[in-house]
């Protein structure tokens, strides 16, 4: 039984990483996007810094060149400190990143090896009410965050519709994307636990029709539902 559980584990610690690798790219680029920002900066306020280094006359007299040399300074001590503060985020970023991917990779298989351990597995119903209760500790979580990035990718998209627009092809990418994500993970909690419908079984369904508002709220629809049943399970 242990050892069922720990493929178990296996399979939730993949989806956990399949769902926050995005997000950590997405990351890293703001990273280099901020790093790129703050060595211009830094740059410009450099030449600027060499600029006072031959101060004019009346400058010299008013001391107005010191002043800037003063405040320039400080400035440059601030964005270099940012700098290595942005650098060093940005390199812990990366390690968490290859190594999120690594053991990504070596968990591929994990949702197979999972469910081929369960099947050659005699459970006693008290292993089979364990194991149900560990499933559901496992990828409810998973599944509610799915649906509810979902729920907001088509709330986002109904309302640019409504106001007329028709470039929703982000949108529909990305509704796609999460209904996949929520398709299989409901797929492998307990039979009966959670219906996948239509829409989440044909998720390009959205958007390819003459009335794309009515199918997005039959989705949305749908979605509350399955929030519903997800929330009853976790005795909220």
């Amino acid at each position: 039984m242990e050892a069922l559980l720990e493929k178990l584990k296996d399979y939730s610690r993949y989806l956990e990483l399949e769902d926050k690798l995005p997000y950590w790219e997405s990351e890293r680029q703001e990273k280099r996007m901020r790093l790129a920002e703050l060595q211009r900066n830094l740059k410009q306020k450099q030449l600027q810094q060499n600029s006072l280094q031959t101060p004019t006359f009346f400058a010299k007299i008013f001391g107005k060149a010191e002043n800037k040399r003063e405040k320039l300074n400080k400035q440059i001590q601030e964005i270099m400190a940012t700098l290595t503060a942005v650098r060093w985020e940005s390199e812990s970023l990366e390690k968490k990143l290859v190594a999120g991917k690594q053991e990504l990779e070596a968990l591929t298989d994990s949702r197979e090896n999972y469910e081929k351990a369960k099947s050659q597995r005699t459970l006693t119903p008290a292993q089979e009410s364990r194991l149900m209760m560990e499933e559901i500790s496992a990828f409810i979580p998973a599944a509610q965050e799915t649906a509810g990035r979902l729920q907001s990718i088509l709330e986002d998209a109904a309302l640019w519709i409504r106001q007329g627009s028709t470039n929703y092809a982000g949108y529909e990418a990305q509704a796609k994307q999460a209904a996949v994500r929520l398709a299989r993970i409901l797929d492998i909690l307990p039979e009966g636990v959670a219906s996948v419908g239509e829409y989440l079984s044909a998720p390009e369904g959205y958007f390819d029709t003459d009335q794309p508002l009515d199918r997005i709220y039959s989705a949305l629809e749908q979605i509350q539902t399955i929030q519903n049943q997800l929330r009853m399970l976790l005795g909220e």
